[in-house]
């Protein structure tokens, strides 16, 4: 990463994610183990949201659009969390706030539960955050979605994919998000999009052709 001035500064690791004034780097760690830090010129990295003990709950997914942010808050609810890195969050919630200067987070609130297994990154857009993501039903069986949430009340959508698996192996979410005021567009592969089975391509769907959604929870 290189400075206005041109010097280089140090990046260690995660995807950046450029805001108005400042430059934000969800880091990933050992297993669960990772932070949000962010980087104001002249610099150097400092840290935005890093737990103390990070194997316990931490922040992830950090994303913005300018105006409003978003990002996960991990952690384990009311269960110690185990000692085995390896093991996944149990309990993932939506934050967001309006963009301050310097990216300092405005008027930050809890929005809904995210239900999925694993952190990824979000987009956000006019008003909306989605990202894809892998969830468990009741019974254990774990699936593939768009999960879409509205910012201003955390009433929230989940698009789940038939996924590869024989019987309903027919179509599959696939790669990175991006929203408009009025769509949602994402890649999707599978056989009953294009003739290949392995072939993609993008995806619109029209934000008011969703139904009512569900309420934060």
């Amino acid at each position: 990463m290189i400075s206005p001035s041109g010097s280089p500064q140090p990046y260690n690791g995660g995807s950046p994610v450029v805001g108005p004034d400042a430059i934000f780097f969800n880091r990933f760690g050992a297993g669960r183990t990772t932070a949000i830090f962010r980087w104001v010129a002249p610099g150097p990295q400092e840290p935005w949201r890093v737990e103390p003990d990070p194997g316990t709950k931490a922040a992830s997914s950090f994303a913005t659009d300018g105006k409003d942010m978003v990002w996960l808050e991990n952690g384990f609810g009311d269960a110690s969390a185990p000692s085995d890195l390896s093991i996944p969050f149990t309990h993932r919630y939506l934050v967001t706030a309006k963009y301050g200067e310097k990216g300092a987070p405005v008027d930050p609130r809890q929005l809904t539960r995210d239900p999925g297994v694993y952190a990824t990154d979000y987009a956000v857009y006019c008003g909306h955050a989605a990202r894809l993501l892998e969830a468990d039903k009741p019974d254990g069986t774990r699936y593939q979605a768009l999960f879409l949430v509205r910012l201003t009340d955390g009433r929230n959508w989940t698009l789940e994919s038939t996924g590869f698996e024989p019987p309903t192996q027919r179509w599959s979410w696939l790669g990175a998000v991006a929203l408009t005021c009025d769509e949602i567009m994402v890649g999707v592969v599978g056989p009953t999009i294009l003739p290949a089975p392995s072939a993609s391509t993008i995806v619109r769907v029209r934000l008011d052709s969703l139904g009512p959604g569900r309420p934060a929870e």
